[in-house]
């Protein structure tokens, strides 16, 4: 299974090279060898204990209470005494990644970060009650199943991490109760469906989610509110439709992620609820026309829809608000009319590469101020003096399209300082007109 990285803020493997005030802390009693080094570095307050890669079956004795690092990683643990771990009130970090553990035990009040990734965890319910300073719970690579509504209870985790792992279900409101939360991180785990609450906050905090892999089926209701400004991101998964009202009592996202799906339809109603995003993306995917459930939803800046099997943008003109940046590039687009773009006024740049263009209606994009237009690799073979003639268009590229006529002035109606990039090997006439700017 492919393993990605998270939470890169949390530093847990830093392993001892150079001890400032101890070394050789801990012994083995029988044979007098080292099993752990301990460093108090110059200026803090921390006193590391690594520990790892040693070898260990039990957690050794004597470690002073006033460790604030503890790393028990890369060794074979199988059980640590529940009550073990609270004689050290200074303790903020503590990885035991690649182990056997099979539950953990309980954590002193001042624990930060909990790394317990590679273990053999299929519960953690009630692990981090009352934990008031707790940042971040790295669970990676563990058999656990089910997340519900009791395995955060009384925490005030603000990033969870449970990613490479046989996740299958979340229960409703598993989330609803921290307050903190900022990162969720699912992703390369065996979630098929979000039933509806699944994502459910109570939280104002911005909110990053993150699940992929095999995801499927999405419910109505699924996220529910989502605080503004937050990413959603359900990425490389296998979901083919997104379904009426999947976001529910939430206003404005910044990101809203769906690339590399399945994705053949997106219900009318999908974004209802929702009265504008940042960015949207479902690049990657099986639509066939320009999707309905986004004429009335505000996209401020990126709209992307490559690399899908669009042949119709449909009544794209019935769309109340326009991105600044719209990729269409990759699909099987065969003409542009005037209606396909009426009234894009905040359409900056325009990406229609890759298609099958063979048409343009004449004023298709008068009433926009497209200033960046794609439209290279298509199958354009004549431009007229009322293709391109919005005033702004600042850079046009035409190359690898098989265009034997352009009319005479067909670029003069574009920005002063703008540049064609075009090929001419198959014109019959080169324009009298054709700008000093154009590239061929």
């Amino acid at each position: 299974m492919f393993l990605r990285s998270s939470f890169t803020f949390i530093l847990f493997y830093s392993f001892v090279v150079c001890c400032h005030a101890y070394s050789g802390c801990l012994h083995n009693n029988n044979d007098d060898s080292l099993l752990c080094i301990c460093e108090s570095p110059p200026k803090t307050n921390w006193f590391k204990v690594n520990c790892s890669g040693r070898g260990l079956v039990h957690l050794p004795a004597g470690i002073p209470e006033n460790t604030t690092h503890l790393y028990l990683n890369n060794n074979s643990l199988t059980t640590i005494a529940s009550d073990a771990l609270l004689r050290l009130s200074e303790l903020s970090e503590i990885s035991l990644d690649f182990n056997n553990l099979t539950k953990l035990p309980k954590f002193p009040k001042k624990i930060t970060a909990i790394s317990a990734s590679y273990n053999k965890l299929r519960c953690v319910d009630g692990s981090f009650t009352n934990l008031t300073l707790l940042d971040a719970i790295m669970l990676n690579g563990n058999p656990i199943r089910k997340l519900t509504r009791t395995t955060f209870q009384g925490s005030f985790v603000r990033n969870i991490d449970i990613s490479n792992s046989t996740l299958e279900q979340i229960e409703p409101f598993t989330f609803a109760g921290l307050q903190r939360i900022n990162r969720i991180h699912l992703r390369e785990t065996n979630i098929k469906e979000l039933v509806e609450n699944s994502f459910f906050f109570t939280s104002k905090s911005l909110i990053e989610i993150y699940v992929d892999n095999q995801l499927l089926n999405l419910s109505t209701g699924a996220f529910a509110n989502i605080p503004s400004g937050s990413r959603i991101y359900l990425t490389y998964s296998q979901i083919t439709t997104i379904p009426a009202r999947l976001f529910v009592n939430t206003t404005w996202l910044n990101t809203i992620r769906l690339e590399a799906n399945k994705i053949g339809d997106i219900h009318s109603e999908a974004f209802k609820d929702l009265i504008g995003v940042f960015s949207l993306s479902v690049y990657s995917n099986f639509l066939t026309v320009f999707p309905s459930a986004l004429y009335n939803l505000r996209i401020i800046e990126s709209l992307q829809l490559d690399n899908n099997h669009i042949s119709s943008l449909g009544s794209l003109f019935q769309s109340k608000y326009f991105p600044q940046y719209l990729y269409l590039d990759r699909n099987k687009i065969k003409t542009i009319s005037k209606a396909s773009f009426r009234g894009c006024k905040n359409l900056n740049i325009l990406v229609l590469d890759h298609n099958e263009i063979s048409y343009i209606e004449d004023g298709a994009f008068d009433d926009t101020d497209v200033e960046v237009m794609y439209l290279q690799k298509n199958k354009l073979e004549t431009i007229t003096n009322g293709t391109f003639r919005n005033g702004v268009m600042k850079n046009l590229y035409l190359f690898n399209n098989p265009i034997t006529f352009i009319e005479e002035k067909s670029f003069s109606n574009m920005s002063n300082d703008s540049i064609v990039y075009l090929d001419c090997g198959q014109l019959t006439k080169i324009p009298s007109t054709m700008s000093e700017n154009t590239v061929v």
